[in-house]
């Protein structure tokens, strides 16, 4: 396979989701039909849920676009999307490869020239447990405050800045890089800087709660 971009970002998560998307070889599907989710959560569940179906190395990542891409060691296979799954997505509705490329940019993609972690860290974390309540208790990122700075041109920050922090708004992210997740976050506060007398780059920092999935 090429080698992955790793491309750190934040990838929105939405409610209300309709459709689903596949990985098929043959007669056997890998779906997934999200709920409350991320692009980039429905595409690293889909890569996992892939591999372990049709025992190839599948891949998923995003490019320098924003757009979504898969692919795999193994046999070609076809990507299929509905609903507004695959508008989120970005894809096509159906595509045949060993390596597919979403159509552009998916939705809620932040992806800048640079993007800094801190204070963030590993600790167990509580889930809403299995069908079968066994409240398991799985490793996750970061449950205090982290901060993340994003550099950019001023433009561009301005308008993460507006993504990120908007008035009145909750806004709520997966932060991944080249197909791996760091977490879920909510942010709960955005300021502007320039490191210097110069309007370009700018840098917004953000301050980021981690909750759960």
């Amino acid at each position: 396979m090429a080698n992955v971009l790793y491309n750190p970002g934040f990838s929105q998560v939405y409610g209300n989701y309709g459709g689903s998307v596949s990985v098929t070889i043959g007669a056997t599907s890998a779906t997934i039909t999200p709920t409350r989710a991320s692009a980039a959560s429905i595409w690293m569940d889909l890569v996992a849920l892939a591999t372990v179906t049709h025992g190839a190395q599948f891949e998923g990542f995003v490019n320098d676009s924003g757009a979504l891409v898969i692919q795999t060691t193994g046999d070609s296979f076809t990507l299929t999307a509905s609903g507004n799954t695959q508008t989120r997505l970005n894809i096509a509705a159906s595509a045949t490869g060993t390596s597919i490329t979403g159509s552009g940019a998916h939705q809620g993609g932040l992806y800048p020239t640079g993007f800094k972690l801190s204070g963030f860290y590993l600790s167990k974390g509580k889930t809403k447990g299995s069908a079968a309540g066994d409240g398991a208790n799985p490793l996750i990122w970061g449950t205090d405050n982290g901060t993340v700075e994003i550099l950019d041109t001023y433009e561009n920050i301005w308008n993460y800045h507006e993504t990120v922090y908007p008035s009145g708004d909750l806004y709520v992210a997966d932060i991944w890089m080249g197909g791996r997740s760091f977490g879920r976050y909510q942010i709960t506060n955005a300021s502007m800087h320039r490191p210097g007398w110069k309007p370009d780059p700018a840098i917004l920092r953000v301050t980021a709660q981690g909750v759960e999935q």
